[in-house]
């Protein structure tokens, strides 16, 4: 049988007293994530999907925590994440953000959330608003179609996180879990999807799976954080 020790249960208690206003940690902000950029400091960010882990995070104080759709993978045992439901979505969501009240949380837009419309984005991220407390969103890809959607968005007050690179909810379309950006062509692809990002007023861009000679040259032209995945 599994025993849970004490320190454990001291650690990650959900008692009334581990939760009074007594121990409010301030929560981290965009104007937190900026001004480490500024300052050249660098930015912690992790994936998480459930309480424990939420929880491990906010006691390494770190910056941005991430409710990846990689659940789809790591937690509930799908074949990619494109299974993955918004409402199984959201259920982790709210684990997370009962665990952490000093990171800054971002959330994936699942698959089948945004792509419609813009204004299927703004229903679908005001859900993970209210109901997961989030403070930000990260959307994959920046390509010209969904650069309205992003900065839609942006107008309604939703803070947005760039993705670029290996985008696996387009795995399919990209033959597969591959490194992106390899050659001239595709690398300026994702450079100008950063330029598009960035106009459309991200506050961050994640750079998956590119050459590591890339993702220097773009977070030395562009004026947003980069997170490396």
């Amino acid at each position: 049988m599994f025993r849970v020790s004490v320190l454990t249960q001291r650690s990650f208690s959900i008692s009334a007293l581990h939760r009074s206003s007594y121990n409010h940690v301030a929560r981290k902000t965009l104007s937190d994530i900026n001004q480490l950029y500024k300052s050249g400091e660098p930015i912690s960010m992790v994936t998480s999907h459930d309480f424990i882990t939420s929880k491990m995070l906010e006691k390494a104080d770190i910056d941005i925590n991430l409710i990846g759709d990689s659940l789809a993978n790591t937690t509930l045992g799908y074949e990619d994440t494109n299974e993955l439901t918004f409402d199984e979505f959201i259920y982790h969501v709210k684990s997370v953000q009962r665990a952490n009240a000093s990171s800054l949380l971002v959330a994936d837009m699942p698959f089948g959330t945004f792509e419609a419309s813009p204004e299927q984005a703004v229903g679908s991220a005001i859900k993970l608003v209210q109901q997961g407390k989030i403070q930000a969103v990260k959307i994959e890809g920046g390509n010209e179609e969904i650069i309205p959607t992003i900065k839609k968005l942006i107008s309604v007050g939703i803070p947005v996180m760039g993705h670029v690179g290996l985008t696996p909810q387009k795995h399919n379309a990209l033959g597969g879990y591959k490194l992106q950006g390899k050659n001239a062509q595709n690398a300026v692809q994702i450079f100008q999807e950063c330029l598009n990002l960035q106009r459309a007023g991200v506050f961050a861009i994640v750079l998956e799976c590119i050459p590591n000679k890339l993702s220097q040259f773009i977070t030395e032209k562009l004026s947003v954080p980069t997170i490396g995945i």
